[in-house]
Parts: structure tokens; C-alpha cells; sequence
């Protein structure tokens, strides 16, 4: 899977492709931010418009994140 569909992954989506595995118990932004500053480390250019979406995301954590990541892919 690659990270952009993660990042905004809906819940249903999260559980549809997730709900018979152990990292359920984790939780759908966990991993979302997981996947956030996997981007940002891999400076992944293909997650730019997902990233640009998760800033604007209801989640604190997932916009902090967000931030961070867009802004090391730009700084690279």
C-alpha cells in the first residue's frame, strides 16, 4: 500500500483492510501518522496532496505532523 492512500484513509477503509490483522489494536491515526513521517523521511513526492489534506485534518496530531513532513519534502 502505498503511503498517500494511508494518510487519508478513511475508517471504514482503515477496517476493511486492516480489521483481521494486529495492528487494529493500534489504531487508524497511528498509523496514519506513522505513514506521515514516513513520507517526510523518504521525502515521498507522490504524498504531497495527502499531506496537504492531513494538515487540514480535525486530529492535532495529524496536522502537526502534516506540517512537519511537507515541510522537510520542500526543504530537500
Amino acid at each position: 500500500v502505498e503511503l498517500f492512500r494511508i494518510i487519508n484513509m478513511s475508517e471504514k477503509d482503515f477496517k476493511k483492510w486492516f480489521g483481521n490483522s494486529t495492528i487494529i489494536w493500534v489504531g487508524r491515526n497511528i498509523l496514519r501518522r506513522n505513514a506521515i513521517i514516513a513520507s517526510g523521511n523518504i521525502v515521498d513526492l507522490n504524498s504531497i496532496d495527502s499531506l496537504s489534506k492531513a494538515y487540514k485534518d480535525e486530529d492535532e496530531i495529524i496536522r502537526k505532523y502534516a506540517g512537519w513532513a511537507i515541510n522537510k519534502i520542500k526543504d530537500r
